[in-house]
């Protein structure tokens, strides 16, 4: 099961500390994901070998969020990019 302390975690390790006035954004992220995830594969239930990928994917539609709000100042974005190709 996916939870919010998950997220914040994964948010952690990728060099962003999470405060209290980011809970409601994130779950927002998390319901959101998790409902598209549910609805576009026509399941009832997150498989458990998904769980990661959608974690990063809250993650990834968060920390976009903020970015785009303009919140998101000092993060250190080597810490999420490792590498780009072309045709990336």
């Amino acid at each position: 099961m996916i939870t919010i302390a998950n997220v914040i975690s994964r948010l952690s390790q990728l060099g962003y500390t999470a405060v209290e006035s980011d809970y409601s954004a994130i779950e927002f992220e998390l319901t959101s994901v998790i409902n598209y995830s549910l609805n576009y594969c026509n399941i009832t239930e997150i498989p458990e070998i998904v769980e990661p990928k959608l974690i990063d994917r809250v993650c990834s539609q968060f920390l976009y969020y903020k970015k785009d709000s303009g919140s998101l100042e000092g993060f250190n974005y080597d810490a999420v990019i490792k590498s780009i190709k072309e045709g990336d």
